[in-house]
Order: C-alpha cells, then structure tokens, then sequence
C-alpha cells in the first residue's frame, strides 16, 4: 500500500511540475505579448494625444 502510495505520489508530482512548467511558459508568452502590445498602444496612445493637443491648440 505504502509502495503504491510512494509511486501515486511520485507520478502526481511529476505531472504537477509539468503543469506548473507549462503554466509558467503561457504565464511568460502572455506577459511578452502583452508588453509589445503595450509598448505599441502607448505609442499610438502618445500620438492621438499629441494631435488631441493640437487640435485643442488650434480651437484656442
């Protein structure tokens, strides 16, 4: 029993590391794209307040 046990045990374990393994690598794939789309949004972000400013600086 204890022997079944030790090999559930062992078998569970290495299932969770290669969950947790895969988890961390979409974890960090997210976290790269997300950054890129940032990075571009904040400049395309930048860019439409700039040409809201100006706009805002013609109405004046």
């Amino acid at each position: 029993m204890l022997k079944n046990l030790a090999v559930i045990l062992s078998a569970f374990s290495r299932v969770v590391l290669i969950i947790v393994f895969i988890l961390y690598l979409l974890i960090y794939l997210l976290v790269s794209f997300s950054l890129c789309y940032t990075d571009f949004y904040s400049k395309s972000f930048s860019g439409l307040v700039r040409e809201v400013r100006s706009l805002r600086g013609r109405g004046r």
